[in-house]
């Protein structure tokens, strides 16, 4: 029953970071994201924003909605995922 649960989890992580590839791969940058520099990808009503502002610098609450990963684009142009801040 625990390796059940275990590939289970690891299922649900795939699927989840891979949601979150593809919201960032569908994004129209206004900016040349720069490698090695880390975003925070937020959602609100469907829409995905990636900004260099962390949820904790706002003042008040996030204009993109809610954050829910802290990426960096890597030398090769894939997108790593640092850390799942809210869950999709």
């Amino acid at each position: 029953m625990y390796k059940r649960q275990i590939l289970i989890e690891q299922a649900e992580n795939v699927e989840n970071e891979s949601q979150i590839q593809a919201k960032i791969r569908g994004l129209e940058f206004r900016f040349d994201p720069v490698v090695n520099q880390e975003y925070f990808l937020y959602e609100k009503n469907g829409q995905s924003m990636l900004s260099l502002i962390g949820p904790d610098e706002w003042k008040g609450e996030a204009p993109f909605g809610m954050c829910v990963a802290r990426v960096k684009q890597l030398s090769d142009l894939t997108w790593e995922i640092i850390e799942k801040v809210n869950h999709l």
